[in-house]
C-alpha cells in the first residue's frame, strides 16, 4: 500500500511544480510584451521586476491553503473592521495599507476618510470575508493584523487601487508589499481617490495640523459610538454623543471596548445601549 501513496504523492508534487513553472513563464512572456517605447533600461528592468513580484505575490495568495472565514459585524473605518469568531467578536486591522482617518471625536476626519471607510462598507459590511495572516498576530492595540479577502477579492489591494488608501509597509508584515505599492503608483497616476484633487494640500493654517482637505465629521457615516465594558459587572453598553456619559467614556481597545458606527451595529456586536442617553 505505501508504493501507492508514494507514487501518487510524487504525481502531485510534479503538478504542483509544473503548474508553477507554467505560471511564471507566462508571465515573464506577458511582461515582456508590455509597452517599454521611452523607458530607459533602468526604467525597464524596474517596471518588469515589479510586475512579475505583484504578479506573484497574486499567484501564491490563490494558491494558498484556505483559512476560515467570519461574519463582518462593523465597519469600523476604511482599514479596520469587527468580525465575529468562536470567541466573540475581534478587531481586525488590514495589513500593508493605511486609510485617511475618520473616528476622531475631537478633530475633523480627514480628507477621504468617510469615502475609504463607506467604500470598505460596500465590500466587506455583512459578508464573510477569508482572513489571511502575514508575520505578526496582534499591533499595539490588540487588533489581529491580517490580509482580507471577500468571494476571492483582496480587499486590501482593491482599497489601495481605488485611491481609497496608502501602501503602508511595516515590517516584518511584507508579503504583499511589492502588489500594494504597484496598486498605488496606478492609483498615484490615474488621480483616484484621496490623489485627486479635492484632496490635494492646502496653505498651512498656523495650527501644526495635517495640510489635508478638511470638512466636518458626517455624524450618520463617523463611528463615533462607544462600546464600553462596565468594571465589576461586565456589562456591554453603548454611548453615543448624546448619552449624558459620553465624554467621560473612555475606550480601550485591549480591555475588548469597541468602537462602533451606528446603533445597529453595537446591538448585533452584543451591546446594549446605556440608561442615561437620550
Amino acid at each position: 500500500m505505501k508504493k501507492p501513496c508514494i507514487f501518487l504523492m510524487s504525481g502531485l508534487v510534479v503538478i504542483m511544480l509544473g503548474s508553477i513553472i507554467w505560471y511564471v513563464h507566462s508571465l515573464v512572456l506577458e511582461s515582456v510584451s508590455m509597452d517599454v517605447q521611452g523607458l530607459s533600461a533602468e526604467a525597464f528592468v524596474e517596471e518588469f521586476d515589479d510586475e512579475v513580484r505583484a504578479r506573484l505575490d497574486n499567484f501564491f495568495g490563490r494558491i494558498a491553503p484556505a483559512a476560515d472565514t467570519y461574519d463582518v459585524v462593523a465597519v469600523v473605518d476604511g482599514d479596520t473592521i469587527d468580525v465575529r469568531m468562536s470567541g466573540g467578536v475581534s478587531r481586525v486591522r488590514y495589513i500593508g495599507m493605511n486609510t485617511p482617518e475618520v473616528v476622531h471625536p475631537n478633530r475633523q476626519a480627514d480628507c477621504f476618510g468617510i469615502e475609504a471607510r463607506n467604500k470598505n462598507a460596500t465590500l466587506v459590511s455583512g459578508r464573510r470575508v477569508r482572513l489571511e495572516k502575514d508575520m505578526s498576530e496582534i499591533d499595539a492595540y490588540g487588533r489581529l493584523l491580517r490580509y482580507v479577502y471577500v468571494d476571492g477579492e483582496f480587499v486590501n489591494e482593491a482599497l489601495v487601487a481605488g485611491g481609497y488608501a496608502h501602501a503602508s509597509t511595516y515590517p516584518p508584515d511584507v508579503r504583499y508589499t511589492q502588489t500594494l505599492l504597484a496598486a498605488e503608483r496606478a492609483a498615484k497616476a490615474d488621480g483616484k481617490g484621496l490623489w485627486g484633487a479635492d484632496c490635494a494640500p492646502l496653505e498651512g493654517d498656523g495650527l501644526g495640523l495635517d495640510a489635508t482637505l478638511p470638512f466636518p465629521v458626517d455624524t450618520v457615516n463617523a463611528c463615533l459610538i462607544k462600546g464600553n465594558v462596565s468594571v465589576g459587572s461586565g456589562d456591554r453598553l453603548y454611548y453615543t454623543v448624546y448619552c449624558a456619559d459620553y465624554d467621560e467614556t473612555v475606550i480601550t481597545e485591549a480591555n475588548g471596548e469597541l468602537w462602533f458606527c451606528t446603533e445597529a451595529e453595537a446591538k448585533l456586536a452584543g451591546w446594549r445601549k446605556a440608561e442615561n442617553c437620550e
